[in-house]
Parts: structure tokens; C-alpha cells; sequence
């Protein structure tokens, strides 16, 4: 059983749980060892700077210098290289993880979820500069209020229905894009991620040999996926 299925999805998927989408959720007090690693009290303090250093950079092609989302600077040496795999990999599952989803699977997330944003990638920008493509769909931005705190991204925000995301999510997998869930403070689930080569936790893994960001989703999650 997948790790993540244990503890968030009582045994079943964790990402197919109504309660990983809650809005209690994002207003909940972190642990505080979960505090320790994220540096905020809550989820709700998360996304705003998520969506500042990772999203907005990618709509207004210009990088967000600073702090990533778990206190490790975005440039040069991360502190992470200081840290044993297994450390690093723990950090991770707390702050923000991915796993890898079958089609048929990122169709029940999209029935289950009340709002699908589709979104310029700022990981492919981070990665490469590139502006060009929108693989990134956020979960649930309208309870956010990403929108009111952005305003200039609003015309770079496209809002989906349920048929128009399956109808991309198809023509991606068709494509070969391999799909990924993610969490923004686990267990919260906040996007799907269609990836290519030009993914950054992808080049980082493969082409620099540093830890993987995704774990299987029908194995020990534990264990990150090639």
C-alpha cells in the first residue's frame, strides 16, 4: 500500500479523498514540526508565496529572486546538499511532494475537485525560460483568493470545465506528458502537473543526479520513481 494511502487516505488513494481538498484544510494550524520545515502556521500562508515564487514568474517572464517554499534559497547551493537522501526525502513528504497518476485516475481528481485553473508552468520556466507552455493546473485556486492577490495574472489564469480539462488532460497523455499530483503541505493537494523533459525536478533528477521530487503511486511511496 502507498505510504501516502496509509496515513491520509485511509487505506484508500490519498488523492482521491474529499478531505485532501477541504477548505478546513488550508486554514488548519501545522504541526509544529511541520512548522519547523515550512516556516508558516498554515496552508492558507503557504500558497500566496507559492504562487508568487513558482506561478508568477512563468506569467510575467521575470524570476522571482529569494527563499523557496521550504526556506532554501532558489539559487546556487541549496542547503539540501548539506542533508542525508533520507532527510531531504522527509523534508519533502511535509512540505511538498508529487506522485505520478494513470489517466484514468487524473479523471477521478477532476470529478472530485471544485475548480480547475489551468496555469503557465513556472517549473518549465525555472527550468528553461521558457514561457510557452501551460502543463500546470491548480486545484481549488478560487478558495485561494489567488486571483484578488494577483490581479495581473488574471488574464494569464484559464478556468476550466470539468469536460474542457479532461478533453486537455487526454490530448497530453496522448502526447506522452507524464502526470503528477501535488501537495502544498501535505496532505492538501494543489495541482496537477502534466511533465516533460524540460521539467525541472525531471532534469535535476536525471541529468544532475540529485534526489527524485516524484514517488509511485501504487508502490512504497518511500521510494521515488525513476
Amino acid at each position: 500500500m502507498c505510504e501516502f494511502c496509509a496515513k491520509h487516505g485511509e487505506g484508500k488513494k490519498w488523492y482521491l479523498q474529499m478531505k485532501n481538498y477541504a477548505e478546513a484544510l488550508l486554514h488548519e494550524e501545522l504541526s509544529s514540526a511541520q512548522k519547523k520545515i515550512v516556516k508558516v502556521r498554515t496552508r492558507s500562508e503557504w500558497l500566496a508565496p507559492y504562487f508568487e515564487t513558482s506561478v508568477m514568474p512563468a506569467i510575467t517572464g521575470v524570476s522571482k529572486e529569494g527563499d523557496d517554499l521550504l526556506g532554501v534559497p532558489s539559487s546556487a547551493e541549496s542547503p539540501e546538499a548539506q542533508l542525508g537522501d533520507e532527510e531531504i526525502l522527509n523534508r519533502r513528504k511535509v512540505a511538498q511532494f508529487a506522485q505520478l497518476l494513470p489517466i484514468e485516475d487524473v479523471e477521478q481528481v477532476i470529478d472530485i475537485v471544485d475548480s480547475i485553473t489551468r496555469m503557465p508552468c513556472g517549473c518549465r520556466f525555472t527550468s528553461t525560460g521558457k514561457t510557452d507552455k501551460r502543463y500546470c493546473f491548480g486545484l481549488g485556486v478560487d478558495k485561494w483568493g489567488i486571483l484578488g492577490k494577483f490581479p495581473d495574472a488574471a488574464s494569464s489564469l484559464e478556468v476550466l470545465d470539468k469536460e474542457d480539462a479532461n478533453r486537455i488532460f487526454r490530448k497530453y497523455d496522448k502526447e506522452g506528458l507524464v502526470h503528477t499530483i501535488w501537495t502544498g503541505l501535505t496532505p492538501y493537494a494543489v495541482q496537477i502537473c502534466n511533465r516533460d523533459r524540460d521539467c525541472m525536478p525531471y532534469r535535476e533528477y536525471i541529468e544532475k543526479g540529485r534526489s527524485s521530487r516524484f514517488y509511485r503511486s501504487f508502490l512504497d511511496a518511500s521510494a521515488p520513481s525513476s
